[in-house]
């Protein structure tokens, strides 16, 4: 704007002015009349002399002109050192290069540990989780085997009483022949269900012990591919 109006950097207002009286005066439209080329330079004259008449306008000015000078300076400075090289319209030392793909280096490190952290810590989470499963399954395969064992000494129990009726009942045989065959019976059908319930035992044992053993499986296989990841990723990570 400077260069427009044709006035120096430490111009006064009053200088400032009266150049662009002279000036507007001299492509004002009613001299040129038809002339676009003397329009454009009005308008050009009017945004420069708005701009430097106003003293905010003009130091806001003179700061981005400063500004602009030290970049060129320090562009030209750049051109002419060898510590320096321009990629992509930006301008970058190579030192601080180095010192930038370090830090980047150093921070992929950190999140690959705490990525490792985290997976060891769901692991172990995971393998707690199996361990308490494992413990209930043996608390129930306990608890069954003492069922069982109750049911075999009640059983044993009955036979006794049962061998001991039927000694008591050897002199009244004929009398006692129908009640006998009554309890008879009656112990048949107790014993059929003291087995049904021992068989419903131990199938839901055994599918309970299916379940576990599919579950530790599957547990053991989503950790061995944990591991692989995890010995990809420091593989990579090198």
């Amino acid at each position: 704007m400077y260069t427009t109006l044709g006035v120096p950097r430490n111009a006064t207002a009053l200088q400032i002015k009266k150049v662009y009286r002279s000036l507007a005066l001299l492509h004002h439209p009613d001299k040129n009349p038809g002339s676009e080329r003397a329009s454009a330079n009005l308008r050009l004259l009017n945004q420069a002399y708005e701009t430097l008449s106003n003293a905010p306008k003009r130091y806001e000015y003179d700061m981005r002109l400063q500004q602009k000078r030290k970049q060129d300076e320090e562009e030209a400075e750049r051109r002419a050192s060898p510590h320096w090289y321009q990629s992509a319209g930006t301008w970058w030392c190579h030192e601080s290069l180095h010192i930038q793909i370090q830090v980047e280096l150093q921070q992929r490190i950190v999140e690959l540990l705490e990525k490792m952290a985290s997976q060891r810590e769901e692991l172990d989470q995971t393998m707690a989780q199996l361990h308490e499963h494992r413990n209930q399954c043996q608390s129930q395969e306990a608890e069954l085997r003492r069922q069982q064992e109750q049911q075999e000494l009640q059983q044993q129990q009955n036979d006794q009483e049962l061998q001991g009726a039927q000694s008591q009942l050897q002199g009244a045989q004929p009398q006692l022949q129908v009640t006998k065959a009554e309890h008879l019976l009656q112990r048949q059908a107790q014993q059929d269900q003291h087995e049904e319930q021992l068989k419903q035992h131990q199938q839901q044992f055994v599918e309970h012990r299916v379940a576990h053993e599919a579950q530790l499986k599957q547990l053991q296989e989503e950790l061995e591919q944990r591991r692989t990841r995890q010995r990809k990723t420091r593989g990579c990570s090198k």
